[in-house]
């Protein structure tokens, strides 16, 4: 069976993008899943959306200067709800962003609050995991099949070495990835999510300790006592109460 990929977007504004994406994961045997490829469903599109994407392999997410729709329920844009609903799966996730020097066009750039939104939503990803950045659809395909085939390569190797190991080795490494995919990958993502990424100050202080070879004096240490060697009786009045 071949990989399913989930592309998650906004819409107006890559739309070129995704076709020429969709078009380099079918040529490489892949099967893409978007919004254009639902078909009639009695779900609300976001429903359908978070359902599509437990049952994807990958999640891809492509992110230009539109932070998208907020559902009125939701509090935040489709694009982000989907984002966490790959991380809570523990969905292997490729995130690109368009590169902020390639020209783009005014009307499909946010203002105000949604892009205020859409920087706070890009440093949590940042805090999350690697992404790269694209220009053109074909820079953006190339950029994505070449990361998918990286994974590809990397999956291949772990299940060959795997396979070599011992059963006791298979299960320290399953309880090593379902620990990261729900710790990492769900328990903290969450918390992220909830509390937001803040960024802590350094703020010396060099009197907060003593510091006794600034004038050469030494701090009052109590005298050395001679510890003995103790029964290991608990009625000996030479252990004190200590059990050894």
């Amino acid at each position: 069976m071949p990989l399913t990929v989930f592309i998650s977007s906004t819409s107006l504004d890559l739309t070129q993008h995704r076709k020429a994406l969709e078009r380099s994961l079918l040529d490489a045997g892949l099967s893409p899943i978007g919004m254009e490829h639902f078909a009639a469903q009695p779900d609300q599109p976001l429903h359908a959306c978070l359902r599509e994407i437990g049952e994807a392999d990958l999640f891809v997410g492509i992110y230009a200067w539109r932070y998208g729709f907020v559902p009125g329920d939701a509090g935040i844009s489709i694009t982000e709800l989907e984002f966490s609903e790959a991380q809570r799966l523990g969905k292997p996730c490729f995130c690109f962003f368009v590169d902020p020097g390639f020209p783009w066009p005014e009307e499909f750039r946010d203002q105000g609050e949604p892009a205020a939104r859409l920087d706070e939503f890009k440093r949590r990803m940042d805090a999350l995991l690697v992404r790269s950045t694209f220009t053109t659809p074909d820079d953006l395909a190339a950029r994505v099949l070449a990361s998918i085939q990286r994974y590809e390569r990397s999956a291949s190797k772990r299940a060959t070495q795997g396979s070599a190991q011992t059963p006791e080795q298979r299960n320290l490494t399953t309880l090593l990835e379902r620990s990261k995919q729900f710790w990492v990958a769900g328990v903290l993502a969450n918390v992220a999510n909830s509390v937001g990424i803040y960024a802590l100050t350094m703020i010396p202080e060099p009197d907060a300790v003593d510091q006794h070879w600034r004038d050469g004096t030494a701090p009052d240490l109590p005298a050395q006592q001679l510890l003995r060697p103790a029964s290991r009786s608990w009625t000996s009045s030479r252990t004190q109460g200590v059990c050894c």
